[in-house]
C-alpha cells in the first residue's frame, strides 16, 4: 500500500471534514475513527495472509462504500442506497458493490461475466462518464424522466434506483463512483454538504487504485473471479443512522 498516498489524502481533507461535517454533527468523530480503524485491519490481514493486491484493494474499496451507505441514512432521503465503482471504457467492469441489504454482489456481475461489453449494450449511465471522464459529476433526480433518458434492465431497477450521482475518480483512466436511492431528488443540489462528501469518499477510493494497473488486471480475470475474491462480511460494524440537521 502506498503511504505517501493515503497520507497526502489524509492531510488534504482533514480540515474539510472536520468543517464541513463533524462540527454540524453529520458526521461524528467515533464514524470516522471506525473507518480508520477497519481500514487497519485488512491492511494488516493482508499483510499477514500475504494477500492479493487486488483482493486487499477491492476489501478498502468495499468497506468505504459501507461507509458511504451508513453515513447516508438519515441525511440522504431513501430507504435503499446502492454504491457501485466501476472500471473500465470498452468492458466496463463492476470492481465492487454494496446495498442497503448488505449485499457486494450485484446481479449485473455474472451476466458481465457471460458478456465483457454488458453495461454498454444495455445502457447502462455510467459508460458515458466512463467513456469522458470529467470533473463535473452527473445527477439525476428522477431516473423515471423520459428526459434522463436512463435505461432500465429490470423491474427490480425500476423501483429501487429512483435517483442517482455519477462522478469520475479520474480524468486519464475509466473509473467511477455510483450512487442511487430508492427516492427521486436525493442527491439535490441545495444540500451543501453532500457533494464535498461524495467527492471526499471519491478520493479515498482513488486513494486505493491510483497506483494499481487496474484494467491490467482485469485482462486476467472475469467478473466472477472478482465477486468471488470479496464475497466478504464488511469489518465496520452497524451504527446508528446518523439524523438530519
Amino acid at each position: 500500500m502506498n503511504t505517501m498516498v493515503l497520507g497526502g489524502i489524509g492531510v488534504l481533507f482533514k480540515k474539510l471534514v472536520e468543517d464541513t461535517f463533524v462540527k454540524p454533527e453529520l458526521l461524528p468523530m467515533d464514524r470516522l475513527h471506525q473507518l480508520a480503524t477497519t481500514r487497519n485491519k485488512i491492511l494488516e490481514t493482508a499483510r499477514r495472509n500475504k494477500q492479493d493486491v487486488l483482493e486487499t484493494r477491492k476489501a478498502l474499496v468495499t468497506d468505504t462504500l459501507q461507509f458511504i451507505e451508513k453515513t447516508l441514512h438519515g441525511w440522504v432521503p431513501g430507504a435503499h442506497f446502492e454504491l457501485c465503482v466501476f472500471v473500465g471504457a470498452k468492458e466496463p467492469v463492476l470492481f465492487s458493490y454494496f446495498d442497503s441489504n448488505h449485499d457486494t454482489v450485484a446481479r449485473s456481475m455474472a451476466l458481465r461475466d457471460e458478456n465483457p461489453k454488458f453495461y454498454i449494450e444495455q445502457g447502462y449511465e455510467v459508460t458515458k462518464v466512463l467513456a469522458q471522464p470529467t470533473s463535473q459529476p452527473r445527477i439525476i433526480g428522477d431516473t423515471h424522466d423520459a428526459k434522463s433518458g436512463y435505461s432500465f434492465t429490470t423491474k427490480e431497477q425500476q423501483n429501487q434506483i429512483k435517483s442517482s450521482v455519477l462522478l469520475s475518480l479520474d480524468l486519464e483512466r475509466p473509473l467511477a463512483l455510483v450512487l442511487s436511492s430508492d427516492e427521486k431528488g436525493a442527491f439535490g443540489v441545495a444540500d451543501q454538504k453532500l457533494m464535498p462528501f461524495i467527492r471526499y469518499v471519491g478520493e479515498l477510493i482513488h486513494s486505493d487504485l491510483i497506483d494499481v494497473g487496474i484494467e491490467e488486471i482485469f485482462r486476467e480475470k472475469t467478473q466472477r473471479e472478482l465477486s468471488s475474491e470479496v464475497s466478504m462480511t464488511p469489518l465496520m460494524p452497524d451504527a446508528e443512522p446518523i439524523k438530519a440537521t
